[in-house]
């Protein structure tokens, strides 16, 4: 997920790609009765807290190296230059981890990771009424660039008939795709093996089928 390190969510598809994955769900909507919504975020969680600790051990570790690089400053001169270095290094420190999020990323436990995803997620599917649908057919397919991460989440209708192994094997497509700078084409294809499986399921029975769910969200 290359273009991760510079793109934030809205911008992470083109415009001509945003319309494919919006034709792609729009397929699912008139063959079946399922609803998915793909949504890309910039991160799960802001980490403020590993910014803060990371920085302030750096500037602990350059204070030591400062003493042991001048052992002769006066007493005096220590208690205006300590506290002066202290607060330059842990703002340098800080800065840094907030613009360069892979080192950040590589600072933080992956289960962290995974659980702040898999909470951004559930909070998400109830946010956006994915459990409300009529046939309790919403799934949500969310990426997150910081982390690097994709979830899918399916509702109590489709998960009565597939197992998770299923969802799994798309999170992992997609993933591939989007280490190989192919994150649309990723996508569109996890939406289309989700269609074949709403069609079989859950397949439009001639009736009125609103779209109850925005087609793609980014933010």
């Amino acid at each position: 997920m290359e273009r991760s390190k510079s793109l934030r969510a809205q911008q992470f598809f083109t415009a001509a790609q945003q319309q494919r994955i919006r034709e792609t769900v729009a397929r699912v909507e008139q063959d079946s009765r399922g609803e998915i919504v793909p949504l890309v975020i910039d991160r799960a969680g802001d980490y403020r807290s590993t910014s803060l600790t990371a920085a302030g051990l750096l500037a602990w570790a350059g204070l030591v190296l400062l003493l042991w690089w001048q052992p002769d400053w006066p007493a005096a001169q220590l208690a205006w230059r300590l506290p002066l270095v202290y607060a330059v290094l842990f703002g340098l420190g800080f800065a840094a981890l907030e613009l360069l999020p892979g080192l950040k990323r590589r600072l933080i436990r992956p289960a962290v990771l995974d659980e702040r995803v898999r909470e951004r997620a559930l909070a998400l599917f109830m946010h956006y009424n994915l459990h409300t649908t009529r046939d309790h057919t919403g799934v949500l397919i969310l990426i997150s660039l910081f982390e690097r991460r994709v979830r899918i989440l399916a509702d109590s209708g489709i998960n009565a008939r597939v197992a998770a192994e299923y969802w799994q094997q798309r999170v992992d497509d997609i993933i591939i795709g989007l280490h190989r700078q192919e994150a649309c084409e990723a996508l569109c294809q996890a939406i289309d093996q989700c269609h074949r499986l709403l069609a079989e399921h859950f397949p439009h029975n001639g009736g009125a089928n609103p779209n109850e769910l925005p087609d793609l969200i980014l933010h």
